[in-house]
């Protein structure tokens, strides 16, 4: 219901988007056969987290792909890590996995073009900034971070 609430509005706070990331990672965690944990936290230092405005959705496509594609094929136990950082005018955000990667995952499927959702996700990145600096590698699993202009309601 947050996805579907969120997804109707143009900015929501770093506090919605949070809840939002834990609800639906505690659901998967029900629903997968590959056991995972997760871990979100923030420094946002003199920021409240209720008062950071950011777009819905822009990490659950990376999220989802942790879940659904990073931990098949792992004998170990999955773990995401989801962390948000201020430094300077910027939102910083990454989701680092433990997952196969995303060679290793496209090999597997033979896939050769970008996948869909990375290429959605990130298209919907680059539009919401020029500064958005979003990397995407490999490192005992797979890495994402990008960064937004930082925006808060007061």
């Amino acid at each position: 219901r947050s996805i579907l609430n969120s997804s109707r509005k143009e900015e929501i706070s770093l506090q919605e988007e949070i809840h939002t990331l834990h609800n639906y990672l505690s659901l998967e965690q029900q629903m997968v056969t590959q056991p995972f944990d997760f871990t979100i936290s923030h420094n946002t230092g003199d920021v409240d987290i209720e008062e950071i405005l950011i777009p819905p959705m822009s990490l659950q496509p990376f999220v989802e792909n942790s879940v659904k594609h990073g931990f098949q094929h792992r004998k170990i136990k999955g773990k995401i890590d989801i962390r948000f950082t201020v430094k300077g005018n910027f939102l910083c955000c990454e989701i680092q996995d433990n997952g196969i990667g995303i060679e290793q995952s496209r090999r597997k499927k033979k896939v050769t073009t970008p996948l869909p959702l990375f290429k959605v996700a990130k298209e919907r990145i680059a539009s919401m900034t020029k500064d958005h600096q979003l990397n995407i590698r490999e490192e005992n699993g797979t890495i994402v971070s990008f960064r937004l202009p930082l925006k808060t309601d007061f």
